[in-house]
Order: structure tokens, then C-alpha cells, then sequence
């Protein structure tokens, strides 16, 4: 979270289930990267859409959160507690679907070790997990302005048509530091997939935390790709959809 008055960031919830109609299959996916702003009662709330795939089919995703902060608990650590749902709809080779978690409920306490960065981020390099349980990594230059070497070296990717899953790697170069701590950074390039032409697209942000319970600085974000190309039998889009990333200094 960011001031307390100002917006909470980087939401997510790693696994969400899922029921789906028609046919009662179950399914899961993840809530990634919502972001919200906090009023002066300390209630929040957040709405966001992305089109995807899911089950090999193209889809749309509609996520909501809302909570409120409610004081401290007994070990003096800031509570929230709220309620999200997330809804897929997409159509198949049988039938138009929806999968709902419904209204599910949460809740969490801040971690009290932590503090809030107030200048640009603390230089070395930086290492963590993607959503999809993937390395990443990246490096803040000397003099903070910067961002540099982005890399993911495997993300999960779902096309359409077809269902097929594929892997690919995210890299780009650099991204300028904030004063606020967040960065974005968008690349597009041509090349080859699966031995065709292809246009592929990047996209990752971010916002630096401060330091955890470990002392290390922190940051957070979300990325995603997108390829698209034609084989021989149909033009082919292959995305990861959103995906969120975490990270700690460890240099």
C-alpha cells in the first residue's frame, strides 16, 4: 500500500476458483494487478476488464474488489477485510460460458516491519517470482533514474485457436524511475514463432514498497505478452494474459 490517504497497489490473488455454466466444470485462474483508491472513510474499491484466453478460446475477464480498513487488531497491525469476484465469459466449440467465483471475502493485516519508500528506488539488483511461479529479475542503475535489464526468462503463454500452451521470454532494456517509485515500459518487435513470422508485445510495470521484514527493499508490478502470427491453417494470437511479479533487492 501507498499513503494510507492516497491508493493501494499491486492487488493480487495468486489463485481464485472458479464454477462454470453450462456443464458445472471447475476452474482457476488469478485476480492481477488491480489497483484502488482509498477515500477519506478507508473503504476501497476496484474494477478492471483485460481480454485474454482461457481454455483456448478468446475471453474477457472482469474483476472487482472492494474493502475497508478497520483499525488495528490485537497485535497492533493495520487490518483490512473486503469481498472480490472475478467472471470469465467466453464461447467454446459447444456452447457460450461463464465462470464466477461469486462474491468471495478476504482479509489481511499490514506487515508492521515494513516502510515506505520516499525518494527513488535504492540501486543493485533485484530477484523474485512471476504468478506463474517463474525467475525474474532487474537492475536499478546507480543514480536511481533507471530500470534496467527486465527479464523473464519463461512466460506461460495460451493461443487461440487451437488451445495450444507455448513458452516464451521477457526482455527489455530499461525504464525510467519515478519519483512516486512506479515505472512502465512497453516493447514491440517482429521476428519468428513456431517457425512463422510474428509480431510480439511487452508490456511491465511496477512500483517500489520500501523495505520488508527483511530489511530489503521491495517491488511489485504486473507484465504481459502477446504474440500473434499465421500458420498455414489460421492467424494465431498467444497471450499470457496478465500476470503479476514480486521482487526483493538482493545485491
Amino acid at each position: 500500500m501507498s499513503d494510507v490517504s492516497a491508493s493501494i497497489q499491486d492487488i493480487s490473488i495468486p489463485t481464485v476458483g472458479l464454477s462454470c455454466t453450462p456443464g458445472g466444470a471447475n476452474a482457476f485462474d488469478h485476480l492481477a494487478g488491480a489497483s484502488a483508491t482509498v477515500t477519506a472513510d478507508g473503504s476501497f474499491s476496484a474494477t478492471t476488464n483485460q481480454a485474454g484466453a482461457f481454455a483456448g478460446f478468446p475471453a474477457k475477464f472482469s474483476y472487482s474488489i472492494t474493502g475497508n480498513f478497520q483499525g488495528a487488531g490485537p497485535g497492533g497491525a493495520l487490518k483490512a477485510a473486503g469481498s472480490f469476484r472475478e467472471t470469465i465469459t467466453y464461447t467454446d466449440a459447444a456452447a457460450a460460458r461463464t465462470c464466477t467465483s461469486d462474491d468471495q471475502t478476504w482479509s489481511g493485516t499490514l506487515d508492521a516491519h515494513q516502510t515506505q519508500p520516499t525518494s527513488l528506488p535504492e540501486p543493485g539488483s533485484y530477484s523474485g517470482l512471476t504468478s506463474q511461479g517463474r525467475p525474474l529479475s532487474f537492475d536499478v542503475s546507480t543514480d536511481r533514474a533507471s530500470v534496467q535489464n527486465m527479464s523473464i526468462p519463461a512466460v506461460g503463454l495460451s493461443c487461440t485457436p487451437g488451445g495450444a500452451n507455448a513458452f516464451d521470454q521477457l526482455a527489455i532494456a530499461s525504464a525510467a524511475a519515478k519519483a512516486d517509485g512506479s515505472f512502465s515500459a512497453a516493447k514491440t518487435r517482429t521476428g519468428v514463432f513456431a517457425g512463422f513470422p510474428a509480431r510480439f508485445t511487452y508490456s511491465f510495470t511496477g512500483t517500489f514498497h520500501g523495505a520488508g521484514q527483511n530489511n530489503a527493499p521491495r517491488a511489485a508490478g504486473s507484465f504481459r505478452e502477446t504474440i500473434t502470427y499465421t500458420d498455414t491453417l489460421a492467424a494465431r494470437t498467444c497471450t499470457s494474459d496478465d500476470q503479476t511479479w514480486s521482487v526483493t533487492r538482493s545485491a
